[in-house]
């Protein structure tokens, strides 16, 4: 599947996936929510066939809206979903740490 990188580009940091050849084959992407959405879009197109899923998001992950520490009336489950957009993203590649270490001492030499 594709990977995750962490760039810093015009002063912001952006995040995109490559492929196994290292061509970026997503838009430059805000936050790591938006890559994740990227990627579960991208797989639900690729399928081809009926699609038996009604919903997009993994329904045995936890909603965000949910408190911590109160009882769930759903059973919670340690398992991660068949699909490589079931499971949860990582940064493979952070370019940015390099890229804003030069931005800074730039500035700082100015």
């Amino acid at each position: 599947m594709f990977r995750l990188v962490k760039d810093f580009e015009e002063f912001q940091f952006v995040f995109y996936w490559i492929d196994d050849d290292a061509n970026k084959v997503s838009p430059n992407l805000r936050t790591l929510i938006h890559a994740k959405e990227w990627l579960v879009e991208y797989d639900f197109k690729q399928r081809s066939g009926t699609e038996r899923r009604q919903r997009k998001a993994d329904r045995r992950m936890l909603t965000d809206s949910k408190k911590e520490g109160q009882p769930s009336s759903r059973r919670i489950t340690t398992s991660v979903g068949r699909r490589a957009s079931d499971r949860p993203i990582k940064i493979d590649l952070d370019l940015s740490a390099d890229k804003l270490k030069n931005c800074i001492d730039t500035s700082e030499s100015a």
